[in-house]
């Protein structure tokens, strides 16, 4: 009796383990949750415009947020010390976005380019309190913008 369930958990796993791997290939099925992180403290974060339409763009969500000011007027601030790695993940089981940017909104000018390695970028050198504009696409019917905020010290 043992041997049999010990072959029933060992299938399972191996099951388990090869279905994750293909999920990896496919785009979330509604906007996913952004994780944006700081010397391992999460950020917090407000979702921006978005559109997410079906394979056969029969069923879409769109989204036109307020403005990044707007958003953010209700989220904490995180204190960063200048220079410092902020760090972005998605849930790693699906598919990454395949292009990712990140912008320092500035207020009655527009957006600034910023340098992303990987993912990740390095807060300003400058102390202050800044927004940025993270936007993130998979392909032309899947595409969403977060917002944050941080007080560089």
């Amino acid at each position: 009796m043992r041997k049999y369930f010990a072959i029933i958990i060992i299938v399972l796993l191996v099951s388990v383990l090869f279905w994750t791997k293909p999920i990896k290939k496919f785009i979330p099925l509604s906007p996913p949750n952004i994780t944006i992180t700081y010397n391992q403290n999460k950020i917090e974060t407000a979702k921006g415009d978005y559109t997410w339409c079906d394979k056969d763009s029969v069923g879409s969500s769109n989204l036109a947020a307020d403005n990044p000011m707007g958003l953010v007027k209700n989220l904490k601030t995180t204190s960063v010390k200048k220079g410092e790695e902020i760090k972005f993940t998605f849930n790693p089981l699906w598919k990454q976005p395949n292009i990712t940017t990140v912008d320092l909104v500035i207020s009655g000018i527009g957006l600034k380019k910023q340098i992303v390695n990987k993912n990740s970028f390095n807060a300003p050198k400058e102390k202050g309190e800044y927004i940025f504009l993270i936007f993130s696409s998979w392909d032309e019917g899947h595409s969403i913008a977060y917002v944050f905020k941080i007080n560089v010290i």
